[in-house]
């Protein structure tokens, strides 16, 4: 029941969003729970599994035409399950060289200040000029999501705990003023 009610607002806000504005709509969400906090790129845990699973399942009907994670085993891990249900080849976040052709390649100095900013802005960029009136699922960490949604027009606070993985951004662009955005929890 409650997967299809979730299902039935979201189209709803899909079906009333204009595709002039580059995207119908944007699912931005943290990696699943790693097995590992403290190992650099460690896999996802069980837990983890089974939240890539419910993900999966909860979003395969919402119409999502690309995913985009970070190189991270752990955000690809996360994206795995609803791929494969919908046949859907990640695009792949690279800030040293593409290793494939459908690779996104965003220069950044992380040795400035405010680089999660800049990585966030342009990955907007490229997502608005690249997949125009497309769902899409992105997949990142902890301190890139806030920083996702607020590259998209969405001004208010946007925090994720260190432990914290059941947050799933639903930002929809308008015409004119900031986008719909819904924050869920899974």
């Amino acid at each position: 029941m409650r997967r299809s009610v979730l299902i039935s607002v979201l189209f709803a806000i899909l079906a009333s969003s204009s595709p002039i504005l580059g995207q119908r709509a944007m699912f931005i969400l943290r990696h699943a729970e790693r097995a590992e906090y403290d190992e650099g790129d460690g896999p996802i845990s069980k837990t983890g599994e089974w939240r890539a699973m419910t993900l999966a399942r909860l979003l395969g009907e919402a119409g999502i035409t690309t995913i985009i994670t970070s190189d991270a085993k752990r955000t690809m891990q996360t994206a795995e399950p609803i791929a494969r249900a919908l046949g859907i080849t990640p695009r792949v976040i690279r800030t040293r060289g593409a290793k494939t052709p459908d690779d996104i390649v965003l220069t950044i100095d992380r040795e400035k200040a405010d680089w999660v900013a800049d990585y966030a802005k342009k990955l907007m960029d490229e997502i608005r000029s690249r997949h125009k009136n497309d769902v899409v699922l992105i997949i990142g960490h902890q301190n890139t999501v806030p920083a996702i949604v607020r590259a998209t027009g969405y001004a208010g606070e946007v925090k994720i705990g260190d432990y914290e993985h059941d947050d799933i951004f639903v930002v929809v662009p308008k015409e004119s003023g900031p986008p719909i955005f819904l924050h869920l929890n899974y």
